[in-house]
């Protein structure tokens, strides 16, 4: 596995390599991407982008918004897309969230 993080600015840019073989399995390559750009104090917005090497080359992309209410409480949004089988954390729940979560890093990668 691979990670690379690069804070530029009031953006951070993030990549992801990885390579998975179960036993007697093809290998699996994967790699994703991410921007986080911090617009204003309280306001980041994001996007990423994963991608796998697999016949059907599943592709999925995020869209997000966070608003800090506090140092720990933010309010955030996302709509994530799938594509040939690949699935979001968030399809159980529809293609929209809004939540409200507490947490104890602010950090976006």
């Amino acid at each position: 596995m691979c990670l690379l993080l690069c804070p530029v600015g009031p953006a951070t840019l993030s990549g992801n390599y990885t390579k998975s073989t179960a036993e007697g399995k093809t290998a699996v390559n994967s790699y994703s991407g991410s921007l986080a750009y911090k617009v204003t104090e309280p306001l980041t917005l994001s996007l990423q982008y994963a991608r796998n090497n697999l016949a059907s080359a599943q592709t999925l992309s995020n869209l997000g918004a966070q608003y800090a209410l506090s140092k720990r409480t933010s309010v955030y949004a996302t709509y994530g897309r799938g594509t040939n089988g690949a699935q979001s954390n968030y399809d159980t729940r529809g293609a929209f969230t809004a939540n409200t979560v507490t947490t104890t890093s602010t950090t976006m990668a």
